[in-house]
């Protein structure tokens, strides 16, 4: 052992368990490496990883701030019943929206007909129904299609209960 350096006696040199010293570092040290590297990737991809392009692309908006349009409104006026099963009044005024101008002649020459359905449609409803304000949107939906059965589909755009008075 005196040909051999100093430096090359301690590499050979082994430790209480057999194995060499440097064989032990080197297993220290590499996970140590592998986590420092696996760290910095996930910094990276989390961190500075550049954040993808927003392609603007303007689109026109169907919903506006805007009223939606409002037509002309003919007015059936009161209409008063006795509703079925009781002794009580019923009175409702009925207003369509339409937005072609010629159908208030139409709508005017048909009043008696359409006052008739109406008449018929609210006299056959319960106490119940016409009390209670969550039967009024189907209410509202069976007189439209009374009136897009009479005076044609789309005719009139919506309907509005001008008076409901129960008594």
């Amino acid at each position: 052992m005196d040909n051999i350096p100093d430096e090359e006696v301690e590499s050979l040199a082994v430790d209480e368990a057999g194995t060499p010293r440097k064989g032990k570092l080197v297993k220290l040290v590499v996970p140590i490496l592998i986590l420092a590297l696996c760290v910095a990737a996930a910094a990276w991809w989390f961190l500075l990883k550049p954040e993808p392009k927003e392609e603007v692309v303007e689109v026109e908006s169907t919903t506006s701030n805007e009223p939606p349009p409002f037509g002309e409104v003919y007015l059936i006026g009161d209409i008063i019943i006795n509703p079925s099963g009781g002794r009580r009044i019923f009175m409702v005024s009925v207003g369509l929206e339409y937005f072609d101008p010629e159908m208030k002649s139409v709508i005017s020459k048909r009043e008696p007909l359409l006052r008739d359905n109406l008449i018929t449609l609210f006299s056959s409803q319960s106490r119940e129904v016409l009390t209670n304000i969550k039967y009024r949107r189907a209410l509202r939906a069976r007189v439209k299609k009374i009136m897009d059965y009479q005076l044609g589909e789309g005719v009139v755009s919506r309907v509005f209960f001008q008076k409901w008075v129960f008594q």
